[in-house]
């Protein structure tokens, strides 16, 4: 069973993920919207919420956000800050 640590880090990474990806899809952002300067962070703590039965502790939160950061920077170096016209 994981620890509520490794379980942060997991919910962290699949959150950002999967929100990287549905924001693919240009229908779901505005003309406006970047990969690099959209704060996953938050939208991370704001649904770690949602996926769990306990409060977050500060450690907690900054290792969310730790990852999130990570894995939102890992995608945007391997797909670009949005895929481009030709590839829609």
């Amino acid at each position: 069973m994981l620890s509520r640590t490794d379980t942060v880090r997991a919910l962290a990474e699949k959150i950002s993920t999967d929100f990287f990806i549905c924001m693919l899809n240009p229908k779901y952002r505005g003309p406006k919207f970047k990969f690099s300067t959209f704060e996953i962070e938050d939208w991370v703590i704001d649904n770690l919420g949602v996926q769990i039965p306990w409060n977050t502790t500060k450690a907690q939160q900054e290792e969310a956000r730790r990852v999130a950061r990570a894995y939102w920077n890992r995608w945007i170096k391997t797909i670009g800050d949005g895929l481009p016209k030709k590839a829609r």
